[in-house]
C-alpha cells in the first residue's frame, strides 16, 4: 500500500473480496469509484457525489453496501448534509496517513497537479471529434484548420519570463491571493493551484523545450475546444505566455519590409490604436505611420505592476519589447539612430537577413457583427467592423460611454445567448435597453440603415 500510493496510485486492498461477495461487474464498478475518490483526493481533497455513483451503478441496495463496507473498513467517510438533501464520498486521509507522511502524501499531491497542468508536447490525429453532454462521438463536423493549429508547435521567451517573472508570477496567482485575503484562516499546501503555478514557472524557464496545443474537440456547433485549456501557461488563456510565443526556427519566415509594415500595424494596436477618424489619407497607412512612430519612440504603456489593473496589460508591454527587438535585429540599428529618424522624418534604413521568431494576433473587430453585416446585406455594419469602407472604425466606439462596457454588454448579446428568441434587431433593442437614449438610438438606426 505505501509503494503505491507513493507512486500515486491507491489500489483498494480488499477489491478481490469485493468480487466474491458481489461479483466481478460491482467490483469493476467499485475500482471506478475508488479512482475517482482518489483523483478528487489529488487535486483538492474534494468529495464525489453519492448520487452520481448510485445512478451510475443502478442498484441502490447494491451501493449502500458498497459505502457501508469502506466506511467500516475505514477506507472513506460518508457525509449527510441534511439541508441540502445531499450525500457524499471521500476518501479517509487517516486512513491513507497510516501507510505514510502527510508530507510525502503533500508531495504525492503535488507531483500529480504538476503533471496533470503541464504543458505537453503531443500530436492531435482528429479532426472530426465532437464533445457533446460529456460525451465524444462523430456528427459530421470536420475542422481540418483545428487539427493543423492543435499541432503547431512553440515555445517561449525565456529572456523576457525571467524580465517579467515577479509581475507574470502575481498574474498567475491573483485569483488564490484574493481568496486568501478574503479568508486569512486558510491554509496552504505545496500541492495547491498557487505553489503549483509558482514552480510551473520557474520549471518552464529551467526546461526549455517546444510545446502544442494538442488534442482539440469540436463543441456542437463546431467552436474549437482545446485540451491545453486546463494547463498553467497554455497561450489560449493567458495573455502573458501569449505575449512570450516564440516560433520553432523551422517554421519561421524571413524578414521583409512587407512583414515589418504588419508588425507596425500590431504596434499600433498595442498602443491603444482604435480608429482612423479625422485622419487625411490612406487608413491603413495611417494606422502604419503611427506603429512606426511608436516603434522609433519605443512606446510602452507605464505600468505600476504592483497594481493589477496595470498587470492586466504587462502582456502588451512584453510583446511591444520583443517586436521593438524584432525590427532592431531586421534594420540593424540602435535607439539613436531611431530617435534621429523622429528628429528628421526620414526613415530609410539597411535592412539584414532576420527571420521573424514573435508571432503577431489576428483579431476580428466584432466578429458577430461581421456575421450580421453578411447575412443582412448591411453596409453600415460593413464599415463598422471594418469589413468595407476607407476608414478604420471601433465597432465598440460610441460617443458617451465606456468602450469596455459596450463591449461587455453587446457581447453576450451578439451571440444570440439560448434563452432570446428574437430577432437580430430586437435582440439589440434589448440589449440597449438599460442604457442611454442615445446608444439605444445609435444602434438600431446601425442596423437599420443596410
Amino acid at each position: 500500500m505505501r509503494n503505491d500510493i507513493l507512486s500515486g496510485n491507491f489500489i483498494l486492498p480488499t477489491i478481490n473480496k469485493v468480487e466474491d461477495s458481489l461479483g466481478k461487474e460491482v467490483a469493476n464498478f467499485t475500482s471506478s469509484m475508488i479512482s475517482a475518490l482518489w483523483h478528487n483526493f489529488l487535486v483538492n481533497k474534494s468529495p464525489i457525489s453519492s448520487a452520481y455513483w448510485c445512478d451510475k451503478l443502478g442498484n441502490p441496495n447494491t451501493f449502500n453496501v458498497i459505502v457501508s463496507s469502506l466506511s467500516k473498513a475505514g477506507y472513506i467517510n460518508s457525509r449527510a448534509i441534511t439541508e441540502r438533501n445531499w450525500l457524499e464520498i471521500e476518501l479517509n486521509e487517516d486512513f491513507l496517513l497510516q501507510h505514510v507522511t502527510p508530507q510525502e502524501l503533500e508531495d504525492v499531491r503535488k507531483q500529480f497537479k504538476f503533471a496533470k497542468y503541464r504543458m505537453r508536447n503531443t500530436s492531435a490525429t482528429s479532426s472530426d471529434l465532437v464533445r457533446k453532454n460529456g460525451k465524444v462521438q462523430k456528427t459530421g463536423l470536420d475542422r481540418s484548420g483545428f487539427l493543423a493549429a492543435a499541432n503547431t508547435q512553440f515555445s517561449f521567451d525565456l529572456v523576457s519570463m525571467k524580465e517579467n517573472e515577479d509581475a507574470i508570477a502575481k498574474n498567475l496567482t491573483k485569483s488564490m491571493t484574493k481568496i486568501r485575503e478574503k479568508y486569512p484562516e486558510m491554509g496552504s499546501s505545496p500541492a495547491d493551484y498557487d505553489e503549483i503555478s509558482l514552480d510551473m514557472l520557474k520549471w518552464l524557464q529551467e526546461n526549455p523545450q517546444t510545446f502544442t496545443r494538442g488534442t482539440t474537440f469540436l463543441d456542437s456547433r463546431g467552436r474549437a475546444i482545446s485540451s491545453s485549456l486546463g494547463k498553467i501557461a497554455n497561450p489560449i488563456g493567458n495573455k502573458d505566455f501569449r505575449s512570450l510565443l516564440v516560433i520553432p526556427e523551422a517554421q519561421r519566415v524571413q524578414a521583409t519590409d512587407e512583414g515589418a509594415d504588419t508588425i507596425y500595424l500590431f504596434i499600433a494596436e498595442l498602443n491603444g490604436y482604435k480608429s482612423s477618424e479625422g485622419c487625411e489619407g490612406d487608413a491603413i497607412e495611417h494606422k502604419r505611420n503611427y506603429g512606426l512612430e511608436c516603434y522609433l519612440s519605443s512606446t510602452f504603456h507605464t505600468l505600476d505592476l504592483e497594481e493589477e489593473d496595470d498587470r492586466s496589460d504587462l502582456h502588451e508591454n512584453i510583446w511591444l519589447q520583443r517586436l521593438y527587438n524584432e525590427l532592431d535585429a531586421y534594420y540593424g540599428i540602435d535607439q539613436m539612430t531611431k530617435e534621429l529618424a523622429l528628429v528628421t522624418g526620414e526613415f530609410n534604413p539597411d535592412t539584414h537577413e532576420h527571420y521573424w521568431s514573435t508571432p503577431v494576433e489576428l483579431d476580428a473587430g466584432a466578429s458577430m457583427l461581421q456575421y450580421a453585416a453578411m447575412l443582412l446585406n448591411s453596409k453600415a455594419l460593413a464599415e463598422m467592423t471594418n469589413m468595407y469602407g476607407e476608414e478604420l472604425s471601433d465597432p465598440w466606439n460610441i460617443e458617451g460611454l465606456p468602450r469596455n462596457m459596450v463591449k461587455k454588454a453587446a457581447t453576450p448579446m451578439l451571440n444570440i445567448a439560448y434563452e432570446y428568441k428574437h430577432n437580430l434587431s430586437n435582440c439589440w433593442e434589448v440589449l440597449l435597453g438599460n442604457y442611454t437614449t442615445t446608444f439605444r438610438k445609435l444602434g438600431c438606426e446601425g442596423l437599420k440603415s443596410s
